[in-house]
């Protein structure tokens, strides 16, 4: 269920604890010429934890501006805490097309929303706004090219107002491997994706551009996470990281390698945080038997004699 108000998109999901995806669409609503939509992902099941929210634009808009399109917005999300709107939670990002709408997506860490006294999920609803604070538009250019990009703000009536230019990083043309869109940056190391693990995709079931370059930019994003030495990964990472691959299989992507990477970092991070307690259980006696050695040496009291 969703409302639209003053470039406000409102969206209530009902009866979160029977939902059995964890992965929920908001319905469409248009804002400054684009249609889009809000897509929920929950790290664990059934919304229970944690929410990580992510904007995209859709299929008919895309279409409609063509090929070469690109998009910016400037969005706040905004979780609800219905007990008090002063406990409410409030994110500010930047959405572009060029990113993946995945990884550009914003991370709730409330602790259990569940909780009847946090405020935030009230008779199984939980209530998000979707605010657009600024619009930014421009076609694709070549990389020799340097044109200016105009820099759009919403009027009162959610229709975009072209009346501020300012110059921008030049944007660079995708190019299409193995049937996925990605950034030049990106070729090689997709193109070794590819090499070492052929059958990957043969079962990838969406089909739309824009959604096949955002899967693929999961993908990307959750291999160079496990790239990182364990001790840089958080759990609150490791966790999220489930919930991607979890997506990514249940959308055809064939991942039992990455899978096993996985679970053998998330090994390696329990083997050095249980290192790294008994290392200050160490401490915590050494500095004890010190403090013992210490009153053993010190001279007596004529309070301990007689």
């Amino acid at each position: 269920m969703g409302n639209l108000v003053d470039n406000k998109f409102t969206w209530v999901i009902n009866k979160v604890s029977s939902l059995t995806s964890d992965l929920l669409f908001s319905n469409y609503f248009v804002i400054g010429g684009c249609s889009w939509r809000v897509v929920a992902l929950s790290r664990d099941n059934n919304f229970k934890d944690s929410l990580s929210l992510t904007l995209i634009v859709t299929e008919d808009s895309a279409q409609k501006m063509g090929s070469g399109w690109s998009r910016y917005a400037k969005v706040s999300f905004t979780l609800i805490n219905q007990i008090s709107e002063m406990l409410s939670q409030r994110i500010e990002t930047m959405f572009d097309q060029r990113s993946s709408v995945f990884r550009s997506g914003t991370m709730f860490s409330i602790g259990k929303l569940s909780d009847e006294y946090a405020g935030f999920m009230v008779d199984g609803e939980i209530k998000i706004v979707v605010e657009f604070l600024e619009i930014f538009d421009k076609l694709v250019v070549s990389k020799e090219s340097n044109q200016p990009f105009k820099k759009t703000k919403l009027n009162d009536d959610g229709e975009v107002s072209k009346d501020l230019i300012r110059e921008v990083p030049v944007i660079m043309e995708s190019i299409v491997v193995n049937g996925f869109q990605v950034l030049p940056s990106q070729v090689e190391f997709v193109k070794r994706i590819f090499e070492k693990h052929p059958d990957i995709a043969l079962e990838f079931r969406p089909k739309n551009p824009v959604v096949k370059t955002a899967y693929m930019n999961v993908l990307l994003s959750l291999i160079e996470t496990l790239r990182q030495p364990p001790r840089d990964i958080s759990k609150d990472d490791l966790a999220g990281a489930y919930g991607l691959l979890r997506s990514l299989k249940e959308a055809g992507f064939k991942l039992d390698w990455l899978e096993t990477k996985l679970n053998e970092v998330l090994e390696k991070k329990e083997k050095e945080e249980a290192y790294e307690t008994r290392m200050r259980e160490i401490e915590e006696e050494m500095k004890d038997l010190k403090e013992k050695v210490l009153d053993v040496g010190a001279p007596l009291r004529v309070d301990d004699v007689f």
